[in-house]
């Protein structure tokens, strides 16, 4: 029953991650404007500002490449984690698939890119790959787990919100990468 219930949490997150990926690439329309010193480029997605000074231009955007970074946010008032893996040809310049890989009950995002070994096929398939980590139990940092809704554990216990946190892990990426 477990299985089946982080199965169906991870399938409608992808599922997510997918509308997530293309409702971005529908709404992307750049905007730039050079007889200005500064410019602000605002869509529904992100908002850009752009200096010019003698035909240099910065961006003050966020954007990562291709990399792992650990990144944690406050979400329902406890400081959550997770890592993210964007594929080795990454340069933040066009909209790029994302999926998140769970952990199961008792893990945590650290061995579950061992796990999975998802790395290597984002590598090969130029998607990004985000381990989210679930809460521990105290006194068992690394024995985690997410709030199936009659399953598991210290999440569970807790009625942590789950897919609240995975919707802020997305809003934040949102302002990272392309």
């Amino acid at each position: 029953m477990k299985k089946i219930i982080i199965i169906i949490l991870a399938v409608t997150l992808l599922i997510f991650g997918v509308r997530f990926a293309r409702e971005r690439r529908a709404t992307q329309s750049p905007v730039t404007q050079k007889n200005d010193n500064t410019t602000s480029t605002t869509n529904s997605n992100t908002t850009t500002s752009t200096s010019t000074t003698n035909s240099n231009t910065t961006t003050s955007k966020y954007t990562l490449v291709a990399g792992d970074y650990n990144f944690s946010l406050i979400y329902g008032g406890l400081e959550r984690a997770f890592i993210v893996h964007a594929p080795g040809l990454y340069d933040g310049t066009a909209p790029t698939a994302l999926i998140i890989n769970f952990h199961g009950g008792g893990g945590n995002a650290e061995n579950q890119i061992g796990t999975a070994l998802m790395n290597e096929k984002s590598d090969e398939a130029g998607f990004i790959v985000v381990y989210p980590n679930g809460i521990s139990e105290p006194g068992k940092p690394n024995n985690r787990t997410f709030n199936a809704g009659n399953c598991c554990g210290a999440a569970r216990d807790t009625s942590v919100d789950d897919i609240g946190f995975v919707k802020k892990i997305l809003t934040e990426l949102k302002s990272k990468f392309n």
